[in-house]
């Protein structure tokens, strides 16, 4: 009889200890997620405020490869707010340029749309401007050369495409604090394009 209590409460124990095992490990998942999420959100969110706001495209320092004839651009302004987009206007083909207002109209309402983070780590967004060529997904790089002053820029890149532009800002941006790596010289666009190759 004593035998069988004692093998009864031995056996009480050990799912006690089971449970408590069990809690434990809920717990510390449960733990993991929250500081996961938190970081993933604060990530997101500084991602989010770095690319409001306008920049300007560098012509001299940007590829477009596109199997098109030409590419003319009206633009070089990058506007993004909130979740709205504002691209450069490109047109894709000498016969359908025009100065008339209507056309120019037309192709500044193509050149606009919306867009969303995909990842932070490593940054990336997607671009939804199904009529504009630069529609489509990207890779963020942020950076600051140092010239005669800091210029902050935002480098958007994918297979055939890298926007090197310039941030403006109309006013200090806490952000600025956590834009990037600092560089002594422009980024090279060449190292860029083979490293996008690879």
């Amino acid at each position: 009889m004593k035998q069988k209590s004692i093998n009864r409460l031995l056996k009480i124990n050990k799912t006690k200890v089971f449970i408590l095992i069990c809690i434990t490990i809920c717990m510390i998942l449960l733990i993991s997620f929250f500081v996961w999420k938190q970081k993933s959100q604060r990530q997101s969110s500084l991602l989010y405020m770095k690319l409001q706001g306008p920049c300007n495209v560098m012509a001299d320092y940007s590829y477009l490869y596109r199997d098109v004839d030409t590419i003319i651009s009206l633009n070089h302004n990058f506007f993004i707010h909130g979740n709205e987009i504002s691209l450069p206007v490109l047109i894709t083909s000498i016969e359908n340029r025009c100065d008339t207002g209507d056309y120019i109209t037309r192709w500044t309402n193509e050149s606009t749309g919306r867009w969303e983070i995909i990842s932070t780590s490593p940054d990336s967004i997607l671009i939804e401007t199904p009529k504009s060529i630069l529609n489509g997904r990207y890779a963020i790089k942020f950076v600051k050369e140092k010239h005669f002053k800091e210029r902050y820029y935002i480098i958007f890149s994918n297979d055939s495409t890298i926007l090197k532009c310039e941030k403006i800002f109309n006013m200090y941006f806490p952000v600025q604090d956590e834009w990037g790596e600092t560089v002594t010289i422009p980024v090279d666009i060449n190292n860029m394009k083979n490293e996008d190759t690879e």
